[in-house]
């Protein structure tokens, strides 16, 4: 995973959308991936929420007047200063989603984007899994999104040559699609499973550009 800290904490400086685990979008990606997720979590002002992956706090920033407390983790620190000022009331630390620093059953709803595919194996993410449900309390909510589909990677990977980019930010794109955990839905689904959790495989809104090759995953814990 140390490749994978390393590209994040480059993108410190880098504008909003991409430092929050998407490589493009506008206002409309935004609204349209915030609708899934308050679709899926239901948050409510009783809620304590777990932003993991948090980056620059972007979408933390938007939930939070939704719920009474926002937690943001991510292993790249330098995001961090970001989200701290962007949401003032919230608390953001450097963390290893694999052994988070939380008491068991800390959080009603919890938010994973575009997150698991950076965890380099289905045993690492079967441990991230296992760690999201120790920390979910009883009635709470997942929502993984932006997983994807290992399925469509060949047809991604390729389609990068046709990008109207410099080659040397196609090859950038090519060697990180490369090198990201790309994994089938069933399989995704059964590792929740093993891990204690009800689950739903979602698409994503159609709006969204990353819709024909990701898919989202809601868990409630069983």
């Amino acid at each position: 995973m140390s490749y994978w800290r390393e590209a994040w904490e480059s993108k410190a400086e880098e504008p909003d959308f991409a430092a929050s685990g998407r490589s493009s979008g506008d206002a409309g990606q935004l609204f349209a991936l915030l609708a899934d997720a308050f679709r899926a979590l239901r948050p409510g002002p009783e809620d304590t929420l777990l932003d993991l992956g948090c980056g620059v706090g972007l979408l933390s920033w938007h939930m939070a007047p939704y719920v009474r407390r926002v937690i943001g983790a991510d292993f790249a620190s330098s995001l961090l200063f970001r989200a701290r000022e962007r949401v003032p009331d919230g608390e953001f630390l450097a963390a290893d989603i694999m052994t988070l620093p939380f008491a068991d059953r800390s959080f009603s709803v919890i938010l994973a984007s575009s997150v698991l595919q950076y965890l380099d194996s289905e045993d690492n993410v079967g441990k991230a899994l296992r760690e999201m449900r120790r920390v979910a309390a009883p009635d709470s909510r997942v929502f993984a999104s932006g997983n994807p589909d290992k399925r469509k990677k060949d047809e991604y990977i390729a389609g990068i040559d046709h990008l109207a980019l410099p080659l040397e930010r196609k090859d950038l794109i090519r060697e990180r699609n490369e090198k990201a955990f790309w994994i089938c839905p069933d399989i995704l689904h059964n590792l929740a499973e093993e891990a204690g959790w009800k689950v739903e495989v979602r698409d994503i809104s159609p709006v969204v550009w990353q819709a024909h090759y990701m898919f989202d995953l809601l868990l409630e814990p069983r």
